[in-house]
């Protein structure tokens, strides 16, 4: 998502400039689904950027994973939370 935001006589604007889906093998990932789809769900808590190769990481509440995407939106990684580290 590209958001500019502007600001003049003490009001703010905020635009939205390109939005970029989530995909992983080409099947689009989404938040809240019927328990019939197939889809990858993802709940994300957290995201940045890498300031060098500009991809995205977001932690994902639901796997608990952190997931590497690319600038189109591509999943690259998915590193999952060691057992040790969830909650049972």
């Amino acid at each position: 998502v590209a958001i500019d935001f502007s600001s003049a006589d003490d009001e703010t604007t905020i635009r939205l400039i390109e939005t970029t889906f989530l995909c992983n093998n080409d099947k689009r990932i989404v938040g809240a689904i019927s328990p019939a789809s197939d889809a990858m769900r993802l709940d994300p808590e957290s995201i940045r950027i890498d300031p060098v190769s500009k991809n995205w990481w977001i932690a994902d509440e639901y796997g608990p994973s952190l997931l590497r995407f690319n600038t189109d939106g591509n999943l690259l990684a998915s590193l999952q939370t060691p057992a040790w580290y969830q909650v049972q």
